[in-house]
């Protein structure tokens, strides 16, 4: 007992930073957050609105009034609920503080802190046609401030790193990580829902450089041959330009969710799907993979961004070039008249074990930011 004690005492405390609180930047938040709280003492600071539950007993919960959109955003910026934080932080009187994504208050948190701090970059190259113009500024001026002042710059593919190396963060302040496994959305699946024939799936936000209308156009060539054909799009976001792609003769090989998908829908989606398609036309990371993979489906993504690291060619799937409609559709129609679909499941499930694991993933975080 008195072992246990020492051991304690002696761990280092940490400060996560997750104001962006839902879908994959609260998953990833809740990954770390619970896979380093078996090496520190872990806190975490949230908006009001996050799920909770994905967090285990031992993080400790900092809820914060911090709503999803800008103007609500401005006003609350004035608010003096950034001291009362402030001050739990410092009574906390943590090693070390790392924040996870983009928001505007951790210039203030930054410069109160009494630690060193670390800053997750998740974007370092805007997506194409992701974001206005006056976010493009702000966020610019934000990376600028954050990339000079943070003790450690976390990436999140290797991939990355050469445009930190560009934008003159030296070497030794570049840490790389990745996104670990998301088996978690596994944990309340209908197992009345079935892998249906020939039905792919594109899941997550819809944005400009995520490649829908390459997307649309190999599922209509693919129809050609394979007549049943279904692609699953399901994701917020301005789906207006697509839906006009898609024609009458071609509406049965569709099927739309357009909306934000609840953690508890997410599981079905996969469950239905035979493949995973991400046709991005420019890329950094994404957690999308990593939950087909639990799913122990196979995936064809663009050869950008991260990506790449992220698929063996012919065991766990297929990589492509970007805007290339031809190869796509090709790949898409290999997979599904692939009879072997389990070997390619087995290899998912084996990757996602051997090389995403949430356990070694902290730890080398851990070391490397603390070091």
């Amino acid at each position: 007992m008195v072992r246990n004690k020492t051991t304690k005492k002696t761990k280092k405390k940490i400060v996560l930073f997750g104001l962006n609180g839902r879908g994959g930047t609260l998953h990833y938040c809740s990954r770390l957050a619970n896979a380093l709280s078996k090496l520190a003492s872990v806190s975490v600071v949230l908006p009001s609105y996050s799920d909770k539950s994905l967090f285990e007993k031992d993080v400790t919960i900092l809820s914060i009034y911090a709503p999803p959109n800008i103007i609500k955003t401005a006003v609350a910026t004035c608010s003096f609920q950034h001291r009362k934080l402030i001050r739990k932080i410092k009574d906390i009187k943590p090693d070390y503080a790392i924040f996870l994504d983009d928001h505007p208050w951790y210039i203030y948190y930054s410069k109160k802190l009494l630690c060193k701090f670390g800053f997750v970059i998740n974007d370092p190259r805007f997506h194409s046609g992701d974001i206005s113009f006056p976010e493009k500024i702000f966020t610019r001026r934000f990376h600028k401030y954050m990339l000079r002042k943070s003790d450690k710059v976390i990436i999140l593919s290797k991939a990355m790193k050469k445009y930190l190396l560009e934008d003159g963060v030296p070497e030794k302040k570049i840490v790389i990580s990745r996104i670990g496994e998301y088996s978690f959305v596994k944990k309340n699946i209908n197992s009345n829902i079935k892998q249906e024939k020939n039905t792919i799936l594109f899941f997550g936000r819809i944005a400009g450089y995520k490649g829908v209308d390459v997307l649309i156009d190999a599922v209509k060539l693919a129809s050609k041959k394979i007549k049943d054909i279904k692609c699953i799009i399901a994701g917020a976001g301005d789906f207006s330009e697509y839906a006009a792609m898609i024609d009458e003769e071609h509406k049965k090989n569709f099927e739309i969710h357009n909306r934000f998908i609840d953690d508890n829908e997410i599981g079905g989606f996969f469950q239905r799907a035979s493949v995973v398609v991400l046709p991005y036309k420019d890329a950094t990371q994404t957690g999308v993979i990593q939950i087909a993979y639990s799913f122990g489906k196979p995936v064809i993504a663009t050869s950008v961004g991260g990506l790449p690291d992220m698929i063996k060619e012919g065991k766990t799937g297929y990589l492509i070039n970007p805007d290339n409609v031809n190869q796509l559709t090709e790949k898409i129609e290999k997979l599904l008249k692939n009879v072997e679909k389990t070997i390619y499941s087995k290899e998912c499930l084996l990757f996602l074990k051997s090389e995403l694991s949430w356990s070694v993933i902290s730890k080398n975080m851990y070391s490397d930011t603390l070091s």
